[in-house]
């Protein structure tokens, strides 16, 4: 059976899962530790009349950090709930120990989904190219395991029984 660009795509995105998990966990740290530095900086009258009173209070399950190096305005970092918001624009300033921890879970984020869009990409080409599952199977173990069922039947896809009775009425 051949590969198809669908098939490809399906299994690299298969085979890339674990590293996608690593993005998915690094962005849950960094979104608790921005959200344990939010939560420290808000005064415990605030915490109290939050709790009593949250109607009545802006809320906010994003910020926009301000610091040394951030970037200034455009990103929102998500919080992992829900929380009162300090000013009405929703920015959040950092030191410098702060915002460089946040810039190195940036950095690490960044880079490892650059590197497994480029992993995936890769591997999908080198599927697409390799053709047939007999191809994959030899050169590609890994990815085989995970090609979809051939439900290709090998066969002779030829009725010989209907073109002898067209040629030949005594054979029908």
């Amino acid at each position: 059976m051949r590969i198809t660009k669908e098939i490809a795509a399906n299994v690299a995105k298969q085979l890339v899962s674990s590293k996608k998990e690593e993005i998915k966990s690094l962005k849950s740290q960094q979104s608790e530790f921005i959200t344990t530095i939010y939560e420290a900086s808000l005064s415990e009258l605030i915490k109290q009349a939050f709790k009593k009173h949250k109607g009545f209070l802006y809320t906010t399950t994003s910020i926009r950090l301000i610091g040394s190096g951030l970037p200034v305005g455009y990103k929102s970092y998500q919080l992992t709930k829900v929380l009162p918001q300090c000013n009405s624009c929703g920015q959040f300033p950092m030191n410098d120990e702060q915002a460089d921890v946040i810039i190195n879970f940036s950095n690490k984020i960044e880079d490892l989904e650059k590197s497994t869009h480029e992993l995936q990409n890769n591997i999908e080409a080198a599927l697409f190219n390799l053709r047939t599952y007999n191809n994959v199977e030899k050169e590609f173990p890994e990815a085989f395991k995970l090609l979809p069922a051939s439900k290709v039947n090998t066969g002779l896809m030829v009725n010989i029984k209907d073109i002898r009775c067209k040629l030949d009425k005594g054979n029908c």
